[in-house]
């Protein structure tokens, strides 16, 4: 074998080694560990105290609640829609490599009725409200005037699906993952993502 040849049980160790999978030496960040995995899944609550239980030794609960309270992870929806938590420094890199295409963007937007001129207007009324502080998805909407807030209804298949055009530009506007403008993606303000 050549020096850039691994054996099959060399690759796997690798790998292990690589997602912190194997015993070593020295105390692992929570942090640490979410950015080695690209992310710690997030889709139950407790799938990332399992996934920190079998990497870091001597691992508590409360070492993950103390970052999240620190607001070093944040959520992102990122690969396959699926939730993870995140470092600060990887969430720009996370929201921007899984973000819709302009193309989906544009479909899903012309699906429910909702023109350029209406997107931008809700967009301006939900950065409006951010200005003010972090909140959450229900303190946006509910902060939305009703004027502008519209419920809208959509028939797929044999079902019903009902959402408002607020549901649809947090949603696709990138609100959601931190990246507000649709032609141009702006990192973070120093508050973080406000859905955390």
């Amino acid at each position: 074998m050549d020096d850039l040849s691994l054996s099959l049980s060399e690759a796997n160790r690798l790998v292990m080694v690589k997602n912190h999978l194997l015993s070593q030496s020295g105390k692992r960040s929570v942090v640490g560990v979410a950015d080695d995995l690209c992310g710690l899944h997030a889709t139950s609550s407790i799938t990332p105290y399992l996934s920190l239980f079998n990497r870091i030794d001597k691992f508590s609960p409360e070492d993950l609640n103390l970052e999240l309270g620190l607001k070093k992870l944040q959520r992102v929806r990122a690969m396959r829609g699926t939730l993870f938590l995140v470092s600060r420094e990887m969430f720009p890199v996370a929201a921007i490599a899984t973000r819709a295409s302009e193309d989906k963007i544009d479909r899903a937007l012309l699906r429910w009725h909702i023109s350029n001129e209406e997107f931008q207007t809700v967009s301006k009324a939900i950065l409006s409200t951010l200005n003010q502080h972090s909140k959450t998805i229900v303190e946006i909407k509910r902060d939305i005037s009703s004027r502008l807030s519209k419920t809208m209804t959509l028939k797929v298949g044999w079902r019903i699906m009902k959402r408002t055009n607020v549901d649809e530009v947090l949603r696709f506007g990138g609100f959601l993952t931190g990246c507000y403008d649709r032609t141009k993606i702006s990192n973070l303000t120093a508050s973080g993502n406000p859905f955390v």
